[in-house]
């Protein structure tokens, strides 16, 4: 969702946008050696933080990983909550920079640092 006229004034009114990123991932499939993950990633820009967003981009990745079987719903939860961030973030990184591009509104390029808080 982009509300250009509102995006456009956030920048000549001399303040800063607000940049809201989330992430969340989440397990979703397990089978014999496999098991399928979703990382959703979520940026809202807003000139303060209760306002009307000018832009939201939202988008989610499913990953397919195999691994020796058998293979434990712990494992597979364990592995999508501490690391799956670390294979998905720069897909979420790379679409957030590249749809904002085809927006034709300056791209917004999400930090390398930008790893999300522990749940």
């Amino acid at each position: 969702m982009l509300d250009r006229s509102a995006f456009f004034q956030l920048s000549n009114k001399g303040a800063r946008p607000i940049h809201q990123w989330k992430q969340d991932y989440r397990l979703v499939r397990i089978g014999k050696d496999f098991f399928d993950a979703d990382g959703h990633f979520e940026l809202t820009v807003t000139a303060k933080e209760a306002d009307k967003p000018a832009l939201v981009v939202q988008c989610t990745f499913t990953a397919h990983i195999h691994a020796a079987e058998p293979i434990s719903k712990e494992f597979a939860k364990r592995f999508t909550e501490s690391e799956l961030w670390i294979v998905m973030l720069p897909y979420g990184r790379y679409f957030i920079t590249d749809i904002t591009t085809r927006m034709a509104i300056p791209p917004i390029v999400i930090p390398l640092g930008a790893r999300r808080s522990k749940p």
